[in-house]
């Protein structure tokens, strides 16, 4: 099996193939996340977390999962966007130097 690695920051991601699919896990072990005190009282915040868990208060340990698990969810598509040449294709598209 083939994998990619990638460290940033404090976090790392991987995946592998094996098998005919694809494992792709990320590693963040210094994320910083409340859902008590401090800003959680503002309205925006307060709607946020309730976007997540609408029925119930969620803890640290949940919303640390759900951030992991975006960050997981953009580097997949980065990866996706780098094999297929579309993220090439939309920087030179889109490239502002050239296109005034």
């Amino acid at each position: 099996s083939s994998g990619i690695n990638a460290e940033y920051g404090e976090g790392a991601e991987g995946a592998e193939g094996a098998e005919g699919a694809l494992y792709a896990s990320v590693t963040m072990p210094c994320i910083e996340v409340g859902t008590v005190g401090g800003g959680t009282v503002l309205a925006a915040q307060r709607n946020n977390l309730q976007l997540i868990s609408p029925t119930e208060d969620i803890d640290s340990a949940t919303l640390a999962q759900v951030v992991c698990g975006a960050v997981l969810a953009g580097e997949l598509s980065l990866m996706s966007a780098l094999c297929s040449g579309d993220l090439v294709k939309s920087h030179m598209a889109l490239n502002r130097a050239t296109n005034p």
